[in-house]
């Protein structure tokens, strides 16, 4: 009998909407307008954002935080990782 080890690694999937940036929903379901993940504008998109190379959260900008210089996509955001922690607490670990 032969024994073998595997990494495995806990997949965590946070639904985040692409047209508003919010979590909890899917853009399908969405009725906000259309925002910027780049700069949280509503006037235009990521691939035509005039302001790539300087971030600002959306999330963070709408719940008023101080530190919004990052992307939405960031592991760092405050939001993520408060949404993290939510649903952590919802996981039941036996």
């Amino acid at each position: 009998m032969l024994w073998r080890v595997y990494k495995i690694k806990e997949y965590i999937n946070i639904t985040r909407c692409y047209k508003c940036h919010a979590y909890g929903h899917v853009s399908k379901h969405c009725s906000a307008t259309q925002t910027c993940e780049c700069c949280s504008s509503p006037d235009h998109l990521h691939e035509k954002c005039p302001t790539r190379t300087k971030p600002k959260c959306p999330l963070c900008t709408r719940f008023k935080r101080k530190d919004t210089n990052h992307s939405v996509r960031s592991k760092e955001c405050p939001e993520y990782k408060r949404q993290l922690e939510l649903y952590k607490d919802k996981v039941q670990w036996t």
